[in-house]
């Protein structure tokens, strides 16, 4: 049986197997003013597909309260 092609992702870049449900903790780093994603190993990622996606409320506001220590140490706002 053949499947048809995956339709593009609406946002350009975006790999079309990407989920579009959930949250993610964006930030701007203040050494460079890039827009910067939380990843799920802690740290910062400029590629959207290497940001942490949070598929819960609970795991949304962890990643937050996890993110929130960059904006202390005046890496990311």
């Amino acid at each position: 049986v053949a499947t048809a092609p995956a339709a593009p992702h609406p946002l350009p870049g975006v790999h079309p197997a990407m989920p579009t449900e959930g949250q993610m903790v964006i930030a701007n780093r203040l050494r460079d003013g890039l827009t910067v994603f939380r990843a799920a190993d802690g740290g910062w990622a400029e590629a959207i597909g290497d940001g942490a996606l949070a598929a819960t409320t609970a795991d949304a506001a962890a990643l937050l309260a996890a993110a929130e220590a960059g904006a202390r140490a005046n890496l990311v706002v």
